[in-house]
């Protein structure tokens, strides 16, 4: 059973995930826009991860193509061959960014790695659990909606 000490000093963010070869096919009237496939997952903040990690029911409801094989050295110390997927579109708030995704155990929650969060200007605040859009980024479109979520954001 999970307890909520397991959760206490991890960051969590719901993202939408969506496969982008559709995305770019869409724009250019080869596909319908509403076939064009995502998902929204609850992903947990990893700053030790370089990448976005998804298992694989994600990657195949999202129908991404296998790009490459690399090898990957984990925290524990071990190395493992992984496949990476994409490309993916990767939408928090209103910040995109275009990335891909490694194949992770069945096991593990989506992660958020370090290469989207930079893509998307985002950072980790640690004391609420949260992660926020940098407004010192010079976006004011995007300055307003975090400041448009803390104004209308349920007190929890």
């Amino acid at each position: 059973m999970k307890k909520e000490s397991d959760d206490m000093g991890k960051v969590w963010a719901d993202i939408e995930v969506i496969n982008a070869g559709e995305e770019y096919a869409a724009a250019n009237g080869a596909l319908a826009k509403y076939k064009v496939r995502r998902i929204n997952v609850n992903a947990l903040v990893d700053t030790g991860a370089t990448i976005l990690v998804l298992p694989e029911k994600d990657i195949i409801a999202l129908g991404l193509q296998l790009r490459r094989t690399t090898r990957s050295r984990f925290a524990e110390g071990k190395s493992k061959e992984c496949k990476i997927y994409g490309p993916v579109t990767v939408r928090f708030c209103k910040r995109t960014m275009q990335t891909e995704a490694m194949q992770g155990p069945a096991n593990i929650p989506p992660l958020l790695g370090q290469i989207p969060m930079e893509g998307l200007d985002v950072l980790v605040d640690p004391k609420n659990q949260r992660l926020v859009l940098n407004m010192e980024s010079g976006d004011p479109e995007m300055a307003l909606v975090e400041v448009y979520t803390q104004l209308f954001e349920p007190e929890i």
